[in-house]
C-alpha cells in the first residue's frame, strides 16, 4: 500500500482518492475474522463496498469484489448459466476477451450462444438482440463501451428488450464506469462488471454488481455464499471443474439426487460435457484444456 501512497503524494489525484488510499494503510487483517485486526479490515472493506454502490446507484450488498474486471465477467456469465443449467445466451462478437472466453466455455458445456455482428461503427442495436432471442434465452450480455473503438452501446434499450423476453441482462461496463454517468438502476442491468484501475482504484481489483434476486451458481463448493445475490466471494476455477466429477449424483446443473443422471456411474450422454475425449479427463481429475 505504501506504493500507492507515494504515488498519490506525487500525482495530482482527487483528494477523496488520496484519502481512500490512506484509509487502508496498515490494515492487513482477514475481514472474515472476529478479532480486532479482522474487524478493522472489515470496516475498510464495507466502506469500499458502500462507495462502489453509491457510484453505481446500487445497494452495498449487491457489490461482489473480484480480482479483476475479467473475473467479474466470467463470474457473471458462468454463474448465471450454471445456476440455470441449460439454455441460450445472446452476446456480441466484439466483447472483451473475458466475455468471449466465457462464451466459448459455455458452448463446451452444452449451452447455445449467439454472437451478434456489429455494424462498421462497432454498434449492436436492440432490434438485433430482439431478433436473436429464443424461447430458451436466459441471458443477454452486451458491453457498455467498446474497449477499442470507444463506441457507447444502447444498453438501456437492450436491457428493456431482454427483460421483456424474461431474460437477464449483463453489461461489461469496465470502460464506461468512471468515464460517463452510469447507473445500474437507470440502465436496468441485472449484472454489471467493472474494474478499479480504470478510475484511479488499486490494480488487481474488480467488482460485479449482482442485483437482488439474481441467482448465481457458487463457484467455490463448500464455501459459504457471500453478499450479492448469493454470489461467492472468490471463484476458484480448479475447484469448479473437479467437483462435478467427484459428485456425479449431486444437484449440479439442477439435477436432484435420485434423478436419471445418478443411474450410472458413467457420464450420461445428456450431460453438457459430452464430446470430451476420455484422454481429456484424467482418472479422478478434472477436464484438461
Amino acid at each position: 500500500m505504501r506504493v500507492y501512497l507515494d504515488y498519490a503524494a506525487t500525482t495530482p489525484l482527487d483528494p477523496e482518492v488520496r484519502e481512500a488510499m490512506r484509509e487502508v494503510e496498515g490494515v492487513f487483517g482477514n475481514p472474515s475474522s472476529i478479532h480486532r485486526f479482522g474487524q478493522e479490515a472489515r470496516k475498510v472493506l464495507e466502506s469500499a463496498r458502500e462507495k462502489v454502490a453509491a457510484l453505481l446507484g446500487a445497494r452495498p450488498r449487491e457489490v461482489v469484489f473480484t480480482a479483476s474486471g475479467s473475473e467479474a465477467d466470467a463470474l457473471a456469465l458462468l454463474g448465471v448459466a450454471l445456476a440455470r443449467g441449460r439454455g441460450h445466451v445472446v452476446s456480441t462478437g466484439v466483447e472483451h476477451s473475458a466475455v468471449l472466453g466465457a462464451l466459448r466455455l459455455l458452448e463446451r458445456l452444452g449451452f447455445s450462444v449467439t454472437r451478434l455482428r456489429p455494424d462498421r461503427h462497432g454498434l449492436v442495436y436492440p432490434e438485433q438482440v430482439e431478433e436473436a432471442l429464443r424461447e430458451d434465452t436466459f441471458l443477454v450480455s452486451v458491453m457498455a463501451a467498446n474497449n477499442e473503438l470507444g463506441t457507447l452501446y444502447p444498453v438501456k434499450e437492450i436491457a428493456q428488450v431482454a427483460h421483456a423476453h424474461g431474460a437477464l441482462f449483463h453489461t461489461d461496463a469496465v470502460q464506461a464506469v468512471g468515464q460517463v454517468p452510469f447507473s445500474v438502476e437507470e440502465v436496468g442491468a441485472d449484472l454489471l462488471s467493472l474494474s478499479a484501475h480504470k478510475f484511479y482504484g488499486p490494480k488487481g481489483i474488480g467488482a460485479l454488481v449482482v442485483r437482488h434476486g439474481v441467482e448465481l451458481f457458487p463457484l467455490v463448493p463448500g464455501k459459504q455464499e457471500g453478499e450479492g445475490g448469493g454470489a461467492p466471494r472468490a471463484p476458484s476455477w480448479p475447484t469448479v471443474w473437479r467437483w462435478p466429477w467427484r459428485r456425479p449424483c449431486g444437484s449440479f446443473l439442477g439435477r436432484p439426487p435420485g434423478s436419471s443422471a445418478c443411474a450410472s456411474a458413467s457420464r450420461p450422454a445428456s450431460w453438457p460435457w459430452r464430446g470430451w475425449s476420455s484422454t481429456a479427463t484424467p482418472k479422478g481429475g478434472s477436464p484438461s484444456w
